[in-house]
């Protein structure tokens, strides 16, 4: 399930002043039964001048769930406003390909196809069927890594954001798997990525890791969305959302958005 939110923004003075944006869909899972990587969820970053006193939604998507069916495997779709990050895409296994997404999910070892992703995202990874290597899944930063033999491909890395005013790694891989696990299993990619058999980090869209039949592979990490406001701007938030002023930004207050297990929140801008 998705987190839903309406912002209102309340202005002190009348302006076009505009606030910065960090929009995270929720990561794929990883895929079981000679599963892949999960993609991560669509990194979207840019600038957004609200309309005063008007609501807007806002919705967090929750990574995908790798015992859930068809596309609940994929991450959640995180939207702010008309702005939409898409989830990211399962990890193939042994009956499926990788699924498109934010970010591709990785092929499996019998399924050589691993998914395509967006804009804001890159394709998953190639496996390998002669040493039972899968692909990883892809990052906002880069491809998933494909799998050569011996080694199994990592998950692609994820993209800095600097609008908490820290340098911040989000949407990485997950990661493909090698069996035996020697020489090398495949890494989640940095930015959340989940290792093999392990979920991706909540609040980052990471993707989840693959696992062999008949192990739980990762979920996908649940996405974020991060807004920077100059202080002209009041923002009132109906419940729910973890706001502060952050020191280290001077002049702007910096709001976090996660998801919970709840639909009916909302926010606006005056």
């Amino acid at each position: 399930m998705s987190l839903l939110r309406l912002i209102t923004f309340r202005q002190q003075v009348s302006t076009s002043t505009s606030i910065a944006y960090l929009v995270i869909a929720g990561g794929g899972a990883g895929g079981f039964n000679w599963g892949a990587g999960g993609g991560a969820g669509e990194m979207l970053e840019g600038s957004y001048v609200p309309v005063i006193s008007s609501a807007v939604t806002l919705t967090v998507g929750l990574g995908g769930n790798w015992g859930a069916v068809g596309a609940l495997k994929n991450g959640k779709n995180s939207v702010f406003d008309s702005i939409t990050a898409l989830g990211g895409g399962a990890g193939g296994n042994e009956t499926s390909a990788g699924s498109n997404g934010g970010s591709g999910g990785g092929a499996s070892r019998n399924i050589n196809t691993p998914g395509t992703g967006s804009a804001g995202g890159n394709s998953g990874g190639y496996a390998t069927s002669t040493s039972n290597s899968t692909g990883g899944g892809g990052g906002a930063g880069s491809p998933g890594g494909n799998a050569t033999s011996g080694v199994a491909g990592d998950g692609g890395a994820g993209k800095i954001s600097n609008i908490t005013g820290s340098s911040v790694y989000y949407a990485g891989g997950g990661a493909g798997l090698l069996w035996p696990s020697s020489p090398r299993q495949g890494a989640g990619g940095i930015g959340g990525g989940g290792n093999v058999s392990t979920n991706g980090a909540a609040n980052t869209g990471g993707g989840g890791g693959a696992s062999y039949y008949p192990e739980a592979a990762g979920n996908g990490g649940s996405g974020v969305i991060i807004l920077k406001a100059p202080l002209i701007y009041t923002v009132t938030f109906s419940g729910g959302v973890t706001s502060s002023l952050s020191t280290s930004v001077p002049g702007y207050n910096i709001y976090t958005i996660t998801a919970t297990a709840t639909n009916s929140e909302t926010v606006t801008f005056s």
